[in-house]
């Protein structure tokens, strides 16, 4: 039998605090403007942002513990809403 790719934790959390900022500001986009051309650009724009977001709580989360993970995937959800909330002023 062939034995599946497993996950380890370290990648779990990568993936978690990359996707999540990204996921939450790429829908800025649709908060700021009713036309599509503009929406797809700012949605790209802030997916950019999101990733970089993400690469510097991971890079400074990498060997932390599981709780100190678990309070900055909070603090990256809590930033994430917060950007798009002073987007829409």
């Amino acid at each position: 039998m062939i034995e599946k790719n497993k996950l380890s934790e370290n990648q779990i959390w990568t993936l978690v605090i990359l996707i999540l900022p990204v996921t939450i500001l790429m829908n800025a986009g649709n908060e700021l403007t009713n036309d599509s051309g503009i929406r797809i650009l700012y949605s790209g724009v802030f997916g950019l942002i999101g990733v970089n977001i993400g690469l510097i709580a991971n890079y400074l989360t990498k060997n932390k513990s599981r709780s100190f993970k678990i309070i900055a995937l909070l603090i990256l959800i809590t930033l994430s809403v917060l950007i798009i909330k002073m987007l829409q002023k």
